[in-house]
């Protein structure tokens, strides 16, 4: 993914140069803001998707991975990150490709509760009642994939 995320970077740069001698190659103004963009993305979900792999390839004897997804995490208005929660049969975590202030590891034991707020936002409470506000579109998938795993480990 990074080649594909660094071609449309490289292919932005060179629309936007070319823009600037005059040569329009796209007929949209903002096409090198958009190749750009779109290799942003591909740069970032690369990234996480090695992270997940790397976390395969390290799992417990036992443990077996249950589901990962891209979402984020919001504090306040302002502060909002972008990373991977992972789903195994004994533990969640979330982590983001960069330094990050909100990872986490919880074993499924010490989660007391999941609940969704709007179809979007999971909260997430351990047994010392610290809360894990996380945002995704399948918000209500995730909280029943969770319960799902926690209740299985009763």
């Amino acid at each position: 993914m990074a080649i594909v995320g660094y071609g449309f970077i490289g292919l932005g740069i060179l629309d936007y140069l070319l823009s600037s001698m005059g040569v329009d190659i796209t007929g949209f103004s903002l096409s090198a803001f958009i190749f750009g963009s779109i290799g942003g993305i591909f740069l970032f979900l690369g990234k996480s998707k090695d992270k997940v792999a790397e976390f395969d390839g390290s799992l417990d004897k036992g443990e077996t991975l249950l589901k990962t997804g891209t979402l984020s995490v919001k504090d306040g208005m302002t502060n909002q990150e972008n990373g991977t929660l992972v789903l195994t049969n004994i533990k969640l975590l979330y982590f983001c490709p960069g330094k990050s202030d909100y990872d986490f590891e919880l074993l499924l034991e010490d989660i007391s509760s999941v609940e969704t707020k709007f179809p979007w936002k999971i909260i997430i409470k351990d047994k010392d009642n610290n809360e894990f506000k996380l945002q995704t579109f399948v918000g209500e998938k995730w909280k029943n994939e969770i319960l799902k795993a926690v209740s299985s480990t009763d």
